[in-house]
């Protein structure tokens, strides 16, 4: 008994002196969150780290049990520019031990590891899966057997519970950049020496989550009135017309101080009005933004230099964070002869491409 205890703790000792890191990679933008290397295991919050761990120099054995180590950590920080933290709730529920090829059978436990069967239990293809949420120290409820002594597994993927919705909410309002965080993995399994002794080893890797967070981002555009109706003004006595009007605009999304709303006009286009019936009549006109960094864009049927040095651009900033930006486009026509001028109707159309100014 005593050479019992004594193999088994020190080879738990000389385990632990080894850490391994593995990262899961992940984004947060336009409010939804992303896994690069991970993948659902069950439900909507559980998921398998799709990078497995490599695992190398154990112990050939004949026997041996997957065993998960209570994870007690229900949270993980991560800290992002200008050592901005991010604590969200994280949990380590379970771990995958894959066999790969090796051949193995399920047999009743025969070992007394003083542990209970974990609550959670699995077996996909070659993968071994023990654990389970709030899980305490617990073993497989089966033997794993081979029947020639090699190594017992090759590969593991942790498996945690990350909610989506709590990411999301807990980087509302934080910095654009990369946040970085970490927390242990411990992973156990007991095995059967040559000599038949029951012994356990533990595995130890830094878990780290590496996640690039954009803040802002735009879901929609809406624009009022979907198409204007310009109302010509007669001026009688210099016998010229003029007329304007306005689109309301509301883009919704996240906006901050460091990044609002851009838009993209085409810098060749002709901005002018074609009467129906007469393709040769034209009326050139004017778009004007009192909220844009530059208030007119097009003047006279042309993109002005300012704008056009600026690739067809112009900015709409806020002062703090919001959800929303409001604000109107005037477009219309100066005051043009009547000699010039055909009854009917005239219409044109131009495109304006809304993104964010990242």
């Amino acid at each position: 008994m005593i050479l019992r205890l004594f193999t088994i703790v020190c080879l738990a000792l000389l385990v632990m002196q080894n850490a391994y890191a593995i990262t899961l990679n992940a984004t947060v933008s336009n409010g939804s969150l992303r896994l690069d290397n991970a993948t659902l295991h069950s439900g909507s919050d559980v998921w398998e780290l799709t990078t497995p761990i490599i695992v190398s120099g154990l112990y050939p054995t004949k026997k041996w049990l997957p065993s998960f180590v209570s994870h007690p950590q229900t949270t993980i920080t991560l800290t992002g520019p200008n050592s901005e933290n991010v604590t969200l709730p994280f949990e380590i529920s379970a771990v995958s031990f894959n066999t790969a090829n090796t051949p193995t059978t399920q047999h009743q436990i025969e070992m007394n590891t003083g542990l209970p069967p974990c609550t959670y239990t699995a077996v996909i293809s070659t993968q071994f899966i023990v654990g389970g949420s709030g899980s305490p120290h617990c073993v497989n409820t089966e033997e794993l057997h081979i029947a020639a002594a090699t190594v017992p597994f090759y590969f593991v993927n942790p498996i945690f519970k990350l909610i989506p919705s709590d990411v999301n909410t807990a980087f509302t309002g934080k910095s654009g950049g990369t946040f970085i965080g970490s927390t242990m993995l411990n992973i156990k399994y007991y095995f059967t020496t040559s000599q038949g002794i029951l012994t356990y080893r533990v595995l130890k890797h830094e878990f780290t989550i590496q996640l690039d967070h954009t803040p802002e981002y735009l879901t929609d555009v809406q624009i009022v009135p979907a198409a204007l109706n310009i109302i010509p003004t007669y001026n009688t006595s210099d016998k010229t017309a003029f007329g304007f009007d306005f689109f309301s605009i509301i883009a919704n999304g996240y906006f901050t101080s460091e990044a609002g709303l851009k838009l993209r006009f085409d810098e060749n286009y002709d901005y002018k009005l074609t009467h129906e019936t007469d393709m040769t009549k034209h009326i050139n006109y004017y778009i004007t933004c009192l909220s844009c960094s530059d208030t007119d864009i097009v003047s006279n049927g042309v993109m002005t230099n300012v704008v056009k040095g600026k690739s067809g651009i112009v900015k709409v900033s806020v002062t703090s964070a919001q959800a929303q930006i409001s604000f109107q486009l005037k477009v219309g026509y100066t005051e043009q002869p009547y000699a010039d001028l055909q009854t009917g109707q005239y219409s044109g159309s131009f495109v304006v491409i809304f993104e964010v100014d990242l």
